[in-house]
């Protein structure tokens, strides 16, 4: 907060809200690549397939299709970062 003049304790509100921020941001950006990986780390465990399948069950209906999807559904922050419409945090 150079430059600025707060009034006494409002410099630590201030760097609060700018942790919390970042933190926030960083980990809408973490979820997609953490599904990505539980999927493809989950693709090759026939004995969680069969427990997800079931008897006569669909092959998608298994646990890497699921993270699949969910890394599908979190990648708005990755698109929003990639397309310029995201700001950056200042200080």
């Amino acid at each position: 907060m150079r430059g600025r003049s707060t009034p006494n304790g409002m410099a630590g509100v201030f760097a609060g809200h700018y942790r919390a921020t970042v933190i926030s941001r960083l980990l809408h950006l973490a979820a997609a690549p953490a599904f990505g990986i539980m999927a493809f780390l989950n693709a090759g465990d026939q004995s969680a397939m069969m427990i997800c399948a079931g008897d006569g069950g669909s092959m998608l209906s298994g646990m890497p299709v699921m993270y699949l999807l969910m890394a599908i559904v979190h990648l708005g922050p990755w698109l929003d970062l990639l397309g310029g419409r995201s700001q950056p945090v200042t200080r």
